[in-house]
């Protein structure tokens, strides 16, 4: 190895590209062939023959300078996960840990190589966290994606299943890395659909554009909540990928619909109809995918992040769709909210937590009571605080009155149930 990379280094003038890349090729076979005339001195358990190790080493470092002179930049990391499935392919002939070790470090090699062809990807994903809008111009083309991603992902997945004898952990590496590059790929053909191109055009479109990908990562979600097939060797666990495809859409919901572009704060085009806008699936629908993966979860998990998230989509969707009644498609501008919106929130706020209430009792959630009953205490601070300081004469005392009913509504559908738990913990 050493001659022929110090010539190609120092006087790569003495052949074309092609030449050397056929050159260095043909040292690398001949080092694997090395590496097979000691097959006798393969062990199958760590560590690896030191002279097999050297072997297997110089024949990756070979051929992966040869796919460098063969290849163009975009399919070297496929060129270079190539090298490590012919690698793999070898170690299952001949059971040495050289193989899987030299095999993986290739792929990390590659997969390093391919995050960094779509640089762009990160940069805007980046520039995305802090507010700045994550427009199409600036991402890289579908046709490098495809080549600098996708096809490495299924390289991936594919030497993720062909490697002796590696860990779980090992193979699950490997998967997630390809699940990563897969869905990174889907990212940037899911942003040339809509096409921003300009803060203007995400201004119209980008609310659009953000649900349309978070609900598609809550579906992909839910589709893999049950799946758990085998793969040779290798149990594929869909909950647990489900769950982490549920929490990256999660994330997405919080940080930029609630938080960073929430359509309250920052102009965002919701949709000219009453309740049948983009705020029912990307706050309501999001609920019901939150609150699944709740019912999905364990106790300990259940408790904590999918309730509040459940919890926070669901309200602060009610109170936006019942925004957007009063104000239309664009729902910034705080100061103009009319007097018959202020009381519609509390409205809101009442058949809400009421229908949490009677969810919790139907689905036998106690948390969601008690977060029903939550709702309820704040709606009705509200209602003495501030509605109701509002009126005067016979609407206040209309006003107090219907308040009343509700409550004695509530009181109605609680006390058994409040019984029922008390008798409960009386039993021996």
């Amino acid at each position: 190895a050493g001659p022929a990379l110090i010539v190609r280094a120092a006087w790569p003038e003495l052949a074309a590209r092609p030449a050397w890349g056929a050159l260095l090729i043909a040292l690398g076979a001949a080092a694997l062939l090395t590496a097979w005339l000691q097959r006798a001195e393969a062990g199958k358990e760590p560590p690896a023959d030191a002279p097999i190790f050297l072997a297997v080493a110089t024949a990756a470092v070979l051929l992966g300078f040869g796919a460098w002179d063969l290849l163009p930049e975009k399919l070297l990391p496929a060129g270079w996960l190539a090298v490590a499935l012919l690698i793999a392919a070898a170690g299952r002939r001949i059971p040495d840990a050289a193989f899987t070790f030299v095999a993986l470090a290739a792929a990390a090699c590659a997969a390093g190589y391919s995050a960094g062809l779509v640089g762009a990807l990160w940069q805007t994903a980046l520039g995305s966290l802090f507010g700045d809008p994550a427009l199409a111009r600036h991402l890289p083309a579908p046709a490098d994606a495809l080549l600098a991603l996708a096809l490495p992902a299924a390289l991936l997945a594919a030497l993720a299943l062909l490697l002796r004898a590696p860990s779980q952990r090992t193979r699950r590496a490997l998967l997630a890395v390809a699940a990563g590059f897969a869905l990174a790929t889907l990212y940037i053909l899911a942003k040339q659909v809509f096409a921003i191109g300009t803060e203007e055009e995400f201004a119209r479109k980008g609310f659009a554009e953000r649900t349309a990908i978070t609900q598609a990562l809550f579906l992909i979600g839910w589709l893999l909540a049950s799946w758990r097939p085998r793969l040779g060797r290798l149990t594929v666990d869909g909950a647990a990928l489900a769950g982490a495809i549920t929490f990256i859409a999660a994330l997405r919901l919080i940080w930029f619909d609630m938080l960073l572009h929430n359509p309250l704060l920052y102009e965002q085009w919701v949709g000219t109809l009453p309740v049948l806008n983009l705020l029912l699936p990307a706050y309501l629908l999001s609920a019901v995918w939150l609150y699944g993966a709740r019912r999905r979860s364990d106790a300990e998990t259940r408790s904590g992040f999918w309730l509040c998230a459940f919890l926070a989509a669901l309200t602060l969707g009610v109170m936006l769709m019942v925004r957007q009644v009063f104000q239309g498609p664009y729902l910034t501008g705080l100061a103009a909210a009319p007097l018959a919106e202020v009381y519609m929130y509390s409205l809101a706020g009442l058949l809400l937590s009421a229908a949490l209430i009677v969810g919790g009792v139907l689905l036998k959630d106690k948390a969601v009571r008690l977060a029903g009953l939550g709702l309820l205490t704040a709606t009705i601070l509200k209602v003495f605080l501030s509605d109701a300081a509002a009126l005067e004469g016979l609407l206040r005392i209309l006003s107090f009155f219907g308040l009343g009913i509700g409550l004695i509504g509530v009181a109605l559908l609680y006390g058994p149930i409040l019984r029922a738990e008390a008798g409960a913990r009386a039993q021996p």
